[in-house]
């Protein structure tokens, strides 16, 4: 980008690029910002980012979770957003991920990076995620189900906690309730 000179070339490389990748010219022009700052640093990263983050905060998604965050941010037409399954996301990134997701239905791609950030490795990793043959709106329904009993089944163990350490009823009526829309959610087998 820096190699065009002429402000109207620069527009006009923007608007093409924008209508070939889906991101926002605003985003691309931050991008570029952001590009035109990095390669003016006297000394580039000797580490990828994704390995300079401490090895204990790093998360490996297990395939249903990676498959659905993966379908959130490519922002594939399959997605429903009937279940908020937020509360078993296995860290805070993707649950805050999901939370903007649900908050922001309709949005292309290029819209989570400007939200989450361009140099975020999680967020590349899940655009670049490829799926096997089949990942489709039943896959999807499948996992989003699965997902959802999780949530149930931490529900129901929450409930009983609190059931154990007050001897309260109405957890336990709660609980009951509970199980009883788990038992229309059968285990996932990915």
């Amino acid at each position: 980008m820096q190699s065009l000179d002429n402000p109207i070339e620069q527009e006009q490389y923007f608007d093409y690029v924008s209508k070939l990748s889906g991101f926002t010219i605003e985003a691309l022009k931050r991008q570029a910002d952001f590009s035109a700052v990095s390669a003016q640093q006297s000394q580039p990263r000797k580490e990828p980012l994704a390995e300079t983050q401490a090895a204990d905060k790093r998360i490996e998604y297990d395939d249903t979770v990676k498959f659905y965050l993966a379908s959130l941010v490519r922002a594939e037409e399959y997605v429903t957003y009937d279940k908020n399954v937020t509360s078993v996301m296995p860290d805070e990134f993707s649950a805050r991920l999901c939370d903007w997701c649900m908050a922001h239905k309709g949005f292309k791609p290029a819209d989570v990076f400007t939200a989450f950030g361009y140099d975020n490795p999680l967020l590349s990793e899940l655009h670049d995620y490829r799926g096997l043959p089949g990942d489709d709106s039943r896959k999807f329904k499948d996992v989003e189900n699965e997902l959802y009993r999780r949530v149930l089944v931490k529900e129901v163990e929450e409930l009983t906690a609190m059931y154990e350490s007050t001897k309260d009823n109405k957890y336990l009526v709660r609980a009951g309730a509970v199980n009883a829309e788990l038992a229309r959610y059968k285990k996932y087998r990915s």
